[in-house]
């Protein structure tokens, strides 16, 4: 038919076994009907490579890839010094797997989004709204575990 189901996993914990995280990220994905799965398996290992990443921030203006080696590099770090003092925050200051308790982070961010979307819009300003950003969030942060 027309429908497939979309699956996601953590990224593998590094050689420490730390987990990584991010705040957002894009995916690259091979359709399973593919005429062509090698050659995109190849693709794709490409434009998430080292060098894509450098050539993504140094030639195309444009933001780098997920890949530490990248966010690290000297020539990257020229560009946009954020990239490596983010590296540092992740490498030194994240929890292994930063969860809530209740394992609600899904639920908690899509109420974050929503109710942060309307300072961002204009809508609210950050001195009226934070308050109860911030309860609606902690609402659902303090529900139990789901059964």
């Amino acid at each position: 038919g027309d429908r497939f189901e979309v699956g996601a996993i953590p990224l593998p914990p590094g050689p420490e076994g730390r987990q990584g995280t991010c705040f957002s990220g894009n995916q690259w994905m091979i359709n399973s009907n593919s005429a062509a799965p090698d050659a995109a398996w190849e693709f794709a290992k490409l434009i998430t490579s080292t060098e894509a990443g450098i050539f993504n921030v140094l030639e195309a203006k444009r933001q780098t890839n997920g890949r530490k080696s990248v966010w690290t590099n000297p020539e990257v770090n020229a560009v946009n010094p954020l990239y490596g003092f983010t590296d540092k925050v992740l490498t030194e200051g994240i929890e292994p797997y930063p969860m809530p308790w209740n394992t609600r982070f899904t639920e908690a961010n899509n109420i974050f989004q929503a109710e942060i979307d309307l300072i961002w819009e204009g809508e609210q300003t950050f001195a009226e709204y934070a308050a109860e950003v911030e309860r609606k969030t902690q609402a659902v942060l303090d529900e139990p575990m789901p059964s």
